[in-house]
């Protein structure tokens, strides 16, 4: 192989070594990006499997923002939204008013200060104290939580195994190039100390 012909081959074997250091990074970063949607799957799974409610100490029964607003008519007292506060923005675009939230949401809402249960004074009633409520795990959405989190994982899980394949082969690869490398290297410096000692 001549000098020229040895030249051209390894320009065009370090371009091919730079595209698959390049795939490499690509591969790394598509992990990371898999890393944080394992997070934020896992992190929504422990929010909606450790989320609470209000029941009904006599019933038993969950209680949503009607619920407890019924449960305290007889005191005059009932749930209200915090000033400034806006349901919609919280808790999404299908919340419109205190009732269209969930049990676990409403817990969420007195607990944060976005709802506030007062009496015909304006006076703030305490739940945390009052003897009518409970406090008890929503298990309402645990179930499709659980399946979701068990989807998501297997897909994350797919992507993770073809990732891996990738980086195998891109691997292989990296390593024959980088022989290559070297060897038509070594042609190169052989035909210019060959080319060069005719002249010396």
């Amino acid at each position: 192989m001549g000098l020229c012909a040895s030249q051209a081959r390894l320009l065009m074997l370090t371009a091919r070594k730079s595209d698959l250091e390049f795939r490499r990074m690509q591969i790394s970063n598509a992990k990371q990006i898999l890393a944080m949607q394992t997070e934020e799957i896992a992190m929504e799974r422990s929010e909606k499997t450790s989320n609470m409610e209000y029941r009904n100490i006599q019933t038993g029964e969950s209680l949503d923002a009607a619920g407890i607003d019924n449960l305290f008519s007889a005191q005059g007292a009932s749930l209200k939204t915090a000033t400034g506060v806006n349901l919609s923005t919280i808790y999404g675009a299908g919340v419109n008013n205190k009732n269209d939230l969930t049990p676990a949401q409403v817990y969420d809402a007195i607990e944060m200060g976005y709802l506030v249960l007062e009496d015909a004074n304006g006076n703030v009633v305490s739940l945390s104290t009052d003897t009518k409520i409970k406090e008890r795990s929503y298990e309402a959405d645990d179930a499709e939580s659980e399946a979701r989190y068990t989807a998501e994982m297997a897909r994350i899980k797919r992507k993770e195994t073809q990732l891996d394949i990738e980086a195998q082969q891109i691997e292989t690869q990296y390593s024959a190039v980088t022989t290559e490398i070297e060897s038509v290297q070594g042609l190169v410096k052989k035909n210019a100390e060959k080319g060069f000692k005719y002249f010396s």
